[in-house]
């Protein structure tokens, strides 16, 4: 816009200064003018010269009017272009504040797809961590079912022995106080007989071989009623001792008895008094009393192994509530 401004105002320079007429022109144009003849009067070439002063008068005053008009829109166009430079200089401001600005977001969008891509990595690895653990409480189920019939295998087996255990004891327990029965029977029958040699008139010699006979029985066989022998009569223990030593030997040579119990063994023999029979119902009672005791420990050693087996499966069920929690964790 300036450069046509200036244009229009150095052509109009020139033609006010007449700067473009060369003298070769000049001097044609003349010449022509020579040619023209005037037909006019004298008064209508005034007219006419006033005329053409007036127009170029006129011609004059509109460059230089145009001149100022030019020069006037010349200082606008600066204002203008001081404007626009000062816009130019804002729009670049503004240009670099919305490159940085756009470097900001390029970086926060790489950001933003890293982390999207970290968010799939991590997604995908929680699917995995959610059908692992799938996996594991499937797997657990079924351990768990499986340890559920093994458990129940193991109870009913444990029943079935506890019950045959049960029945051994009490058929034990039965048999030892059938034995006791018969033995503190045999121990009564031995107190008649002696009661019976008071009232016969047996002899004294023979009431003293009875005497020695009731203070052998041991003090487990005998009742209560013979209350003023069983200070001075061996034990069970000591009597269940001296057969274990020797089956064929008399108790007398093992257990300490009074002086007044010990008689000859021959004589013993040939009274024919049933002490083996009577080792033997202790040795039975013993022997049961042991069989009572290996069925108690039975008993207990299969007890620890349930309760072992129930820890387990509450571990393992604790496991599974753990891995359930952790899926459910996972899938919301």
């Amino acid at each position: 816009m300036i450069k046509s401004a200036n244009h229009v105002v150095t052509n109009l320079t020139d033609i006010i200064d007449n700067n473009t007429a060369t003298p070769e022109k000049i001097r044609e144009l003349a010449e022509q003018i020579q040619q023209y003849t005037l037909q006019l009067q004298p008064d209508q070439i005034q007219t006419l010269a006033e005329q053409i002063d007036e127009a170029v008068r006129i011609t004059r005053q509109e460059p230089r009017q145009s001149i100022k008009r030019a020069n006037e829109d010349i200082q606008s166009v600066k204002i203008d272009l001081e404007e626009i430079d000062k816009e130019t200089d804002d729009a670049y401001n503004r240009a670099i504040v919305a490159a940085g600005k756009v470097d900001e977001l390029e970086t926060r969008l790489n950001k933003l797809h890293v982390s999207n891509v970290q968010n799939q990595q991590d997604a995908e690895e929680i699917i995995k961590q959610a059908e692992t653990v799938k996996e594991s409480a499937n797997n657990a189920h079924v351990l768990r079912l499986g340890i559920s019939l093994q458990l129940k295998d193991t109870y009913k087996t444990a029943v079935a022995t506890l019950t045959v255990r049960s029945n051994a004891s009490e058929s034990a327990r039965e048999r030892a106080q059938n034995l006791l029965n018969r033995a503190s029977k045999n121990t009564i029958e031995l107190f008649r007989v002696f009661s019976l040699s008071s009232e016969s008139g047996i002899c004294e010699e023979e009431k003293l071989e009875l005497q020695k006979l009731i203070e052998r029985v041991p003090v487990c066989c005998v009742p209560s009623t013979r209350s003023s022998y069983i200070a001075s009569g061996p034990s069970c223990r000591q009597v269940f001792n001296a057969v274990q030593n020797d089956r064929s030997a008399h108790v007398a040579e093992h257990v300490p008895v009074t002086p007044v119990a010990r008689i000859d063994r021959e004589e013993d023999r040939k009274k024919n008094f049933p002490w083996e029979r009577l080792y033997d119902l202790e040795a039975d009672k013993i022997e049961l009393h042991k069989t009572y005791e290996s069925n108690q420990k039975d008993l207990d050693s299969l007890e620890s192994k349930i309760q072992g087996l129930t820890e387990q499966i509450n571990t393992h069920l604790n496991k599974i509530q753990s891995d359930a929690d952790r899926y459910r964790q996972c899938t919301t």
